[in-house]
Parts: C-alpha cells; sequence; structure tokens
C-alpha cells in the first residue's frame, strides 16, 4: 500500500491515511481512480513474486527446515540498523522528543520513523497508533463527559432559536466567486453580499486538518491537534446543544461507517434524529426534501447537514443546471487554448462549487419561508486542490487547508460578527474554533482566557500523519 500511495501521490502514506482507508464506505471505495487499484494490484503481485523468489533462494542456500527462522533474523537485523544508523546521526532526535517520548513515545517513534524510513516502519507505527486510538475511542465513549474549558451555559442569555450548520466537503474558498475567483461560481451567495451585506458575513477559513475524521473531529468538538482527549472527555457540539435545549438533527449524504466507528459518526449518533442518505450516487439537493420531515420539533433546533460537496470525483457532484450555467456563461473557459489552460476535470470541480451555492440559496429561502429567526453557518471540513483527484496527503498544497466559512442570517439580534471577530488568527478563522463560536450562539458564554488561547491555537493546522505546523509556513516546513 505505502509503494503505491508514493507513486501515485509522491507522498508517504500517513496515519491519516491508515485511519480513512479501515473507515471508509462503499461509496467512497468505488468513486476512487482506476489508477489507484491498477497500481495497487500491480505493487502486489510484484512483491508477492519477490517474496517467494526471496524465500526459494533461501531454501536452496539453508534448506527448508531452518529458512523461516532466518528470514526473521535477516529481516528483524536490517530493520534494527535501519532504525539505528539514522538515530545515530541524529541525536538530537532524542534531545528535541525527550518530553513527547515520555508522554506519547508510540507517536513520537511513528512520527520520526514515518519520514526516516516511511515504507517500513511508518507502515508499522502507523498502523499501531491507530488501533491505540481506537481503543481509547472504545475505552472513552461512555465516559461521563463535562463542558469545554471555560464555557458556561447562562440562563436568560440570548440564542440564536434556529441553527443550520451545513458542513461542505472539499471546498476550496479561492475557486468561489465570493472569494474574488474570476469565474461566477458563486452567484447565489454574490447577490447577497452585494445586495444585502447585513444579511450575510463571510471570513478567510483555515482548515485544522486536510482529511474529514480530524477536520470534523476538531470543528465540531473542543478537540484541537493540541488536545485530542478532549473529544472523548468534553461534550460536542451536538450534545451542547441538547444541553442548552435544541432539537438536534444530523442528515448526512456521507456514507455511514459504523455509528461508531469514526468521529463524524460519533458525533452524528450525538443527534435526537440522524439520517444517512444510502444511495451510491448522492445527491446534496436531495437533502432538502428531508428537512421538513425532521423540522419543529422544538423551540430550539440544531439541524446539521453534511454534503459531499465537491469530494471525488467531480463530475458526479454538479447536474445538468450547472453544466448548463457554465456553457452559457463560460463556454469561452472551457477549452485548453485559454489563457486559463482549464481541463475537464478542473471545470468539473468549479461546477460543483456552483452547485453547493445552489444548495445554500435553496435552504436559504427555506428558511426566509419557514423561521422567525435562523442562521445557516457554511463552512467546509477541508479544502481540495481541483488539479488533483485526492486530499490529505503530506504534500504541502494550501488549497487543502483554505476554506469558506459563511454565515446567512434570517432575522436575528445577536451580533454575530463581533463573536466571530474574538477567534480570528491573522484575520483568518481556523474550523477548530467553531465549537466556541456555536456555543455562544447558543446561550453559553466563554472566558477571556479560553478565547485568547483559542486564538494562539488556531493559527496552526494538523498534517495527516499528527504533525502541527503554523499554516503560514506551511510550504516552508521540511522533515
Amino acid at each position: 500500500m505505502s509503494i503505491s500511495f508514493a507513486l501515485l501521490f509522491s507522498s508517504p502514506l500517513a496515519v491519516g491515511n491508515i485511519a480513512s482507508f479501515f473507515e471508509t464506505n462503499f461509496s467512497e471505495v468505488v468513486s476512487l481512480p482506476l489508477s489507484f487499484y491498477s497500481t495497487f494490484l500491480g505493487c502486489l503481485l510484484l512483491t508477492t513474486i519477490l517474496l517467494f523468489k526471496v524465500k526459494k533462494e533461501l531454501v536452496d542456500l539453508f534448506g527448508l527446515k531452518c529458512v523461516g527462522y532466518l528470514f526473521v533474523a535477516i529481516v528483524f537485523i536490517i530493520n534494527v540498523f535501519a532504525i539505528l544508523v539514522p538515530v545515530s546521526r541524529q541525536t538530537q532526535f532524542i534531545d528535541y522528543y525527550r518530553k513527547e517520548l515520555r508522554e506519547v513515545p508510540l507517536q513520537t517513534i511513528y512520527a520520526y520513523s514515518s519520514v526516516r524510513s516511511p515504507l517500513l516502519y511508518g507502515d508499522i507505527f502507523g498502523l499501531a497508533v491507530y488501533l491505540v486510538e481506537k481503543f481509547e475511542f472504545r475505552r472513552f465513549k461512555n465516559l461521563e463527559k463535562k463542558l469545554g474549558e471555560g464555557v458556561i451555559l447562562e440562563k436568560g442569555k440570548k440564542s440564536i432559536p434556529k441553527i443550520y450548520l451545513v458542513i461542505g466537503e472539499s471546498a476550496y474558498r479561492k475557486r468561489m466567486s465570493l472569494y474574488d475567483y474570476e469565474i461566477k461560481t458563486t452567484p447565489f451567495l454574490d447577490s447577497i453580499a452585494k445586495a444585502d451585506s447585513s444579511s450575510i458575513n463571510f471570513y478567510d477559513g483555515i482548515s485544522s486538518a486536510n482529511i474529514t475524521r480530524d477536520a470534523v473531529r476538531f470543528s465540531l468538538s473542543f478537540a484541537t491537534p493540541f488536545n485530542k482527549d478532549a473529544f472523548w472527555t468534553e461534550k460536542n457540539v451536538v450534545e451542547m446543544a441538547r444541553e442548552a435545549s435544541y432539537h438536534t438533527v444530523w442528515i448526512s449524504n456521507q456514507g455511514r461507517a459504523g455509528l461508531y466507528d469514526n468521529y463524524p459518526s460519533y458525533i452524528a449518533k450525538s443527534s435526537e434524529a440522524v439520517y444517512f442518505e444510502n444511495k451510491l450516487r448522492k445527491e446534496d439537493l436531495d437533502l432538502l426534501s428531508l428537512i421538513p420531515t425532521y423540522d419543529g420539533k422544538g423551540d430550539k433546533e440544531l439541524i446539521v447537514l453534511h454534503l459531499m460537496g465537491s469530494h471525488f470525483p467531480f463530475s458526479e457532484r454538479y447536474d445538468e443546471a450547472d453544466d448548463t450555467y457554465f456553457k452559457l456563461h463560460y463556454s469561452e473557459y472551457m477549452h485548453e487554448d485559454t489563457i486559463f489552460d482549464y481541463f475537464d476535470s478542473v471545470f468539473d470541480y468549479d461546477k460543483s462549487i456552483h452547485h453547493t451555492d445552489r444548495f445554500l440559496k435553496k435552504l436559504y429561502n427555506y428558511t426566509i419561508s419557514h423561521d422567525e429567526s435562523s442562521i445557516i453557518v457554511y463552512f467546509s471540513d477541508h479544502g481540495g486542490n481541483p488539479h488533483r483527484d485526492v486530499h490529505g496527503t503530506l504534500e504541502f498544497n494550501e488549497s487543502e487547508f483554505e476554506i469558506p466559512f459563511v454565515v446567512l442570517k434570517n432575522n436575528v439580534e445577536i451580533d454575530i460578527d463581533s463573536i466571530i471577530q474574538q477567534y480570528l488568527s491573522g484575520g483568518k478563522i481556523n474550523n477548530m474554533n467553531l465549537a466556541y463560536i456555536l456555543s455562544e450562539l447558543m446561550g453559553y458564554s466563554v472566558n477571556a482566557e479560553v478565547i485568547r488561547k483559542a486564538q494562539e491555537e488556531g493559527e496552526n493546522v494538523m498534517l495527516v500523519n499528527g504533525f502541527i505546523v503554523p499554516f503560514g509556513l506551511m510550504g516552508l516546513v521540511c522533515f
């Protein structure tokens, strides 16, 4: 698997990728490019043949009886030297990681081995880290949880009675005309910003991670890359909403991977009503027809809508209406000889952004006609590179972290912008601070020290191997 991953994506396999393989669902499996399967099967066949040839040569030299022991001994000796030699040349490793080795030895060894020996130790320790994480999952999931540090539910504090939380997928904000992209991929959001700017706030968002399992975990709980255990010990956003007397609903177009087998599913199961779309071909607009089924069950409601958004394959994330719009307005760009040099897959990505814009338009119109006071909070779990069909590798690509963060308002009295401004880091909002923002919108207060800490931590993102790096320095980080 590591060899296939390196050949396809020029990036080592990381623990986040290993976790995604185990936690994926059927719809994502069949959506992977054919090149992935052909490369994997080719590498599997080649390595199997080589192993049999090695075994045959050892049998010829030493006989069948001791070949197994000999093979294990050779592998062990080679592997020990593979670690000891690099470590002996990198003595600063022990000094730098001394504290981490005491506190999280397995993760620290993985962090080193995944870079120095990615095809052997990186995989072994990466899998071990994931298995430990799953053990912690089962150990913590039934524990009594507390409110987030410095978060208090205040009686009588104003709150938003109806909150629609829309979780996008792989949306890169710099491909949205709301964020000054030259092609009008978000005509609805553009129109709101132009005609009624008081009804919309939007910010330069960055994602805390570039894979869904981690990005959603850090967005909808008080866990951060610096404190992952808070996911188990402190209440997530849905549980916070229920404590504040909100009726909670989770409607997902992402495939189910076991109700407790990954972070998004775990949070979803915290809701009073849960729906996962089972169709192989998933259409985000279909989720809108489900809202009336779950709506109106309480005086206050939190409705989470988890989209497929711009997840690969991009060609399945839009419909005829999006295609017609682009042909009508941007046919001159749809040729490779233009200065933009767009390829079909890149234009498909832009159409998927337009499709999400249509979803938000329909949802906004629903809120205007059905709610006395409500907001739509739209953000993407992580970004995506329209020039590639994958995300979540160790390749340093800012497009996988630069996300939209949009609030659409319908007759609200709370100054939402002033709340969000508290959590900006370097003029950007990290989605790991969404839990604090939603808490304040639901009637909780957050103390100043926690807000300051959230600002500081919001300058960082986590890579798929668990490394934490300042977002502004991503392109300069070397291993």
